[in-house]
């Protein structure tokens, strides 16, 4: 990943828009970042972290943070950085959340965090990926680059302060920062996954154990005795009672058995009984069943006469037939001789009803000459209203035209009148535009000249208080450098002592050569050492660059001062007389004039719309002008056809009579002479019928009834025959009359039921009397059974075998439950030697993932010594170099002491005196160069596991100025090696030798109105 540019607004230190063309260093540049303590060096690292994962460099700055103090309220805080990443350019825009001025209105409102990420195509274009979601964003970027923030920080940006960090973490500490940078929480995972399924099965093997107990403990064995043994005893148990259920069980049925045979034996008594009581009753119903018969015998003697007793009935109702017809057609026959009486009368009236059809014959044929004048007339009719209606419509067409007219004849003169009135008020317009033009410069000028008075007040209180800050900083500075140059004399006076400290007899002095000692300096109490001298001079330093910053800052708002003094004047001379008004008048005087100008432009619209009002009212005067003249010839044609169709009309009044004007007149009188026509032929006709229909009629039933009469006596012959011989029959068969012949036949459906009843009866007693006779040879030599005692015998042998079940059960529910409780035992005992085989294997390997064993080291720590000895492999190839050979980087070995944590310290080896010791017996300067190989060497390794990804850029924020000039030169020549290698590398520092051997630099100058940024090229 290489930067290109990276664009700041609002951020950390900088106010403005600040922009660095990474470009522009040149082809795999060594740059120094440059610049006085706050100005923004880191802020700038922090920006390209923030751009890509929304995070600063330490991770000590919420996002919410970054936002420049000395930026105005109406910018917003953003970074952009485009970036090249294998051969393709991308770039991303982030916004943090801050408070922002509102874009309607006052006051500020809370701006979200949004981010844009895009992809630059070869065209120029740009293809949109992420629009403004944060975290899909953040995602995005980890998916390019294959490093989260984490990650990105440790093998691009080394932040300040952290190298030292990483050298002297002891196993535990250096675990945790390379399990995260590596990515090995997978063997955590696996460490802990064991440790976990070892614990399960211990946890199963204890509960096991438990259930064993519980098992044991509810079967309450004594301690002598064997589940095995008890088993076998319980089934013998069993077996006996089994027996003894079986016995009671055989005893229960004979028992049994013997109750039913007693109870079938007692049911046979009861039953002979019952029959005995039977054939009593039977045989007092033997009177009753001999008078049926005899009932029966005079049914059978009634049903032989009835052939002849049906052909008497039907000669009867024969003959009373037709003597009630006979009597019928008599009476028809009188009614018959009326009606053709009065057909007789109706016929001798046809010649009066032919005269009066012939007068309406010809009245009808006078009435049909008159049907084509009446349609003349009506039409005529019609024309007559037509016309008037029309001539009425034309006269009110033209009343209401010339009213319309007067009107709008009005209306105009007053629109003019008002027209003339406005035109001379719009005319006002230009005047007063210009006084509300010059009124509102005045206005303005005022305002700017108050507000400026205001500035040029809070300008001079804080010149005032600059100067008494000023003061202030001089003096301290004045103090700071008399307590440094004290110093300093103290400290040359005690050279001296501290070279006599070195002398040793017999040796010559360092400065006079002398071999004799005898008065050697010595050291006063609390003696200044070069430390204290040192943060004298920086303390003297720092509060002369204060004391300059001041004056500078004294210089600018005095000069400010002087501006707003000049600007203000500018104002008050423009304000001209308004100086001596206050601001609310001119408002007034402003508003006023306003008011006067709307006026007056309202008037001249007013005017304007008038004028189209006049041009419209004229034409529409000159459209009801020639309405008018219209509709006055309308009237005219609409009067002279009327008056010519009412003479028209006169003259057809002396052919056509009043009565029969009317078309509707006449057809009702045709339809009415009409209709009566057609009645009177009709009656004419239907008299003429009516009398020829009645002579028919009654001759025809006057021959009927002769036939009829004939009838009636032979009737009477038949009907006294059959009598005579239905009484000759009854006498011979013994009856007394046909009224009880009559009676019996009235009751002749009884016969099947008296025949069924009687046939029933001697069925039942042929039945009853065998039935008597099987149970008593059935019963012969037998007694009726004790069916209580017989009872009582069963019920005593059912508990008994109750009894026996109940035992047999309780003996098998015993055996049941301890065969079960010893298979449980036994399933116990097979899963926890199961289990505690499982242990063996993953409790071991347990242990041995989690460090409990042997050399106590973690899986995890194990894959990251691994991990290590390759990153202490390519930096001890840089400390080797910056050591010039001394100093070799190497894991150790050795267990910790106790329960420490152990696998990941570092130890040095020393070429010069040949052993190995601890990381923290390096010197500052050696620190920095083993810690900085270090992190060179990370850097590498991590690149390598990060997939193969190629970082091409290396920020390092660390101070070199424990070095001395030999070693920063070594180190420089690392960096540089670096360079050639493909780098871009970036460096942090306030040592003078690096400024002078690296010449390209990013400048940061500081202001009091925020860092600017300047690009230096060697």
């Amino acid at each position: 990943m290489r930067p290109i540019t990276l664009t700041m607004t609002a951020f950390g230190p900088f106010a403005g828009t600040e922009q660095i063309d990474f470009s522009a260093l040149g082809e795999n540049p060594l740059f120094l970042l440059n610049g006085p303590t706050g100005a923004g060096k880191t802020s700038i690292l922090d920006a390209m972290c923030f751009a890509m994962y929304g995070k600063s460099t330490g991770d000590e700055r919420e996002s919410g943070h970054m936002r420049s103090d000395l930026a105005s309220a109406d910018t917003l805080t953003e970074v952009e950085f485009l970036f090249e990443l294998a051969t393709k350019r991308y770039r991303i825009r982030r916004v943090p959340e801050q408070q922002r001025v509102k874009k309607s209105g006052d006051g500020t409102t809370t701006q979200k965090p949004e981010a844009q990420l895009y992809r630059l195509l070869e065209d120029g274009s740009e293809q949109l990926i992420v629009a403004a979601k944060v975290s899909q964003a953040t995602q995005e970027i980890e998916a390019l680059t294959g490093l989260d923030a984490d990650q990105f920080r440790q093998v691009m940006v080394l932040p300040q302060g952290k190298f030292r960090q990483l050298l002297m973490a002891d196993s535990k500490q250096r675990e945790k920062i390379f399990s995260q940078l590596f990515q090995t929480h997978s063997y955590r995972l696996i460490e802990e996954k064991l440790k976990s399924q070892a614990s399960e099965i211990k946890q199963q093997v204890d509960a096991l154990k438990q259930q064993q107990l519980g098992v044991e403990k509810t079967l309450q064995l004594a301690p002598e005795q064997a589940l095995a043994e008890v088993v076998e005893q319980a089934k013998h148990d069993m077996q006996q009672r089994q027996q003894t259920k079986e016995q009671q069980e055989q005893a229960l049925q004979q028992a049994t058995k013997a109750l039913e045979g007693g109870k079938i034996l007692a049911q046979d008594f009861t039953e002979l009984g019952k029959k005995l009581t039977q054939q009593q009753a039977l045989q007092a119903q033997q009177g009753a069943m001999q008078q049926l018969q005899e009932r029966l015998s005079l049914l059978e003697v009634a049903i032989k006469v009835k052939p002849e007793l049906e052909v008497w009935q039907l000669k009867q109702k024969e003959l009373a037939e037709l003597q009630e017809a006979q009597t019928q057609w008599q009476a028809k026959l009188a009614q018959l001789q009326t009606l053709l009486n009065k057909a007789q009368a109706q016929l001798e009236q046809v010649p009066t009803w032919q005269q009066v059809l012939d007068q309406d014959k010809a009245k009808l044929q006078q009435i049909n000459t008159y049907q084509p004048l009446i349609v003349q007339w009506q039409s005529l009719s019609q024309q007559i209203a037509d016309s008037q209606q029309q001539a009425e419509l034309a006269k009110k067409a033209v009343v209401e035209t010339e009213t319309r007219l007067e009107k709008c004849l009005e209306q105009r003169m007053k629109n003019q009148a008002q027209a003339v009135q406005l035109n001379e008020y719009g005319q006002q317009q230009l005047p007063l535009q210009q006084k509300v033009t010059a009124l509102s410069q005045q206005l303005e000028h005022f305002s700017m000249w108050q507000q400026g008075l205001q500035t040029y007040q809070q300008l001079a209180q804080t010149l005032s208080q600059a100067k008494a800050d000023g003061k202030a900083l001089k003096q301290q500075a004045d103090q700071s450098y008399q307590r440094w140059q004290l110093g300093k004399m103290e400290w040359h006076q005690n050279q001296a002592a501290i070279l006599a400290q070195s002398l040793q007899a017999d040796l010559a002095c360092p400065v006079c050569g002398s071999v004799e000692h005898p008065e050697p300096a010595q050291l006063k109490a609390n003696a200044i050492t070069e430390a204290a001298l040192n943060e004298l001079e920086k303390n003297a330093k720092m509060a002369q660059e204060a004391l300059h910053e001041a004056r500078s800052q004294y210089k600018v708002l005095q000069q400010q001062c002087q501006q707003q003094a000049t600007q203000n004047q500018g104002f008050k001379d423009k304000c001209g007389d308004a100086v001596n008004s206050s601001l609310e008048v001119l408002q007034q005087a402003f508003a006023k004039a306003e008011d006067e100008l709307q006026q007056a432009r309202s008037a001249h619209q007013s005017a304007q719309q008038l004028a189209q009002t006049l041009a419209a009212s004229q034409q529409q005067e000159a459209e009801l002008r020639q309405n008018l003249k219209s509709q006055q010839q309308a009237q005219q044609t609409s009067l002279h056809a009327h008056t010519s169709a009412m003479a028209k009309q006169s003259q057809m009044s002396e052919q056509l009579p009043e009565n029969y004007r009317s078309e509707q007149t006449l057809l009702s009188q045709q339809a009415r002479l009409n209709q009566g026509i057609t009645e009177r032929q009709e009656q004419i006709t239907r008299a003429q019928q009516a009398a020829e229909q009645a002579r028919q009629v009654h001759t025809r039933y006057t021959a009927q009834l002769e036939t009829h009469q004939g009838q009636l006596k032979s009737v009477q012959q038949q009907a006294e025959l059959s009598q005579a011989a239905l009484e000759q029959s009854i006498a011979s068969n013994q009856l007394e009359s046909i009224k009880q012949l009559q009676s019996l036949l009235a009751k002749d459906n009884d016969v099947e039921s008296i025949k069924a009843e009687l046939t029933n009866f001697d069925s039942h007693w042929q039945q009853l009397t065998a039935q008597l006779s099987q149970l008593q040879d059935k019963l012969s030599g037998q007694s009726s059974p004790d069916i209580e005692a017989l009872t009582q015998q069963v019920a005593s042998f059912s508990t008994l075998k109750q009894q026996a079940d109940n035992a047999w059960q309780q003996a098998c529910s015993d055996l049941q439950q301890l065969s079960q409780a010893q298979q449980q035992l036994q399933d116990l005992t097979k899963q926890q030697n199961e289990l505690e085989a499982q242990y063996q294997v993953i409790g071991t390997l347990a242990d041995v993932a989690n460090g409990k064993t042997g050399n106590k080291i973690s899986l995890q720590r194990f894959v990251l010594s691994v991990l290590l000895d390759d990153v202490l492999l390519a930096a001890t190839q840089r400390l080797h170099l910056m050591s010039k050979g001394r100093y070799r980087l190497l894991r150790k070995d050795d267990k910790a002491k106790g329960n420490k944590a152990s696998g990941l310290e570092l130890e040095v080896e020393d070429a010069y005196t040949g052993k190995m010791r601890s990381v923290a017996t390096l010197s500052g300067g050696e620190s920095f160069m083993a810690a900085l190989s270090m992190a060179l060497g990370l850097s590498d390794v991590v690149q390598a596991y990060a997939g193969g990804i190629k970082l091409d850029t290396l920020f390092i924020d660390e101070g070199f100025g424990s070095l001395d000039s030999e070693s920063l030169e070594l180190a420089i020549r690392t960096l540089v090696d670096l360079q050639s290698s493909g780098k871009m590398i970036g460096v942090i520092s306030h040592v003078t030798e690096m400024k002078e051997q690296i010449s390209t630099r990013i400048s940061i100058n500081k202001t009091m109105e925020g860092s600017h940024i300047a690009l230096i090229k060697g």
